[in-house]
């Protein structure tokens, strides 16, 4: 796709997977919204993950941070896991 010439005179594309859809009126424009905030891509999931699936990976990442401080301020985990078991709670992150 992103090689197609056609698209050669747009700044953006909006590209859904064949099993996406939206959950409601969009209030803004998307493609003023990429500009202001000088967006090169931009996505949204709004899925939980089956707990067999990632059953102990919210614990795995929570130690992992424990024990590297430092990277703990580049991960949006600590919203998905809130007081006051700090738990994931399944979101994707």
């Amino acid at each position: 796709m992103w090689r197609m010439p056609e698209l050669d005179a747009y700044e953006y594309t909006w590209s859904l997977d064949t099993d996406s859809f939206i959950l409601g009126p969009i209030s803004y424009d998307v493609f003023a919204a990429m500009a202001a905030a000088n967006g090169t891509y931009g996505y949204m999931d709004v899925n939980v993950e089956t707990s067999t699936v990632a059953q102990g990976l919210g614990e795995c990442v929570h130690d992992y941070l424990r024990q590297n401080p430092a990277l703990q301020g580049g991960t949006s985990l600590p919203r998905f896991s809130p007081p006051p078991l700090h738990r994931w709670d399944g979101s994707k992150f």
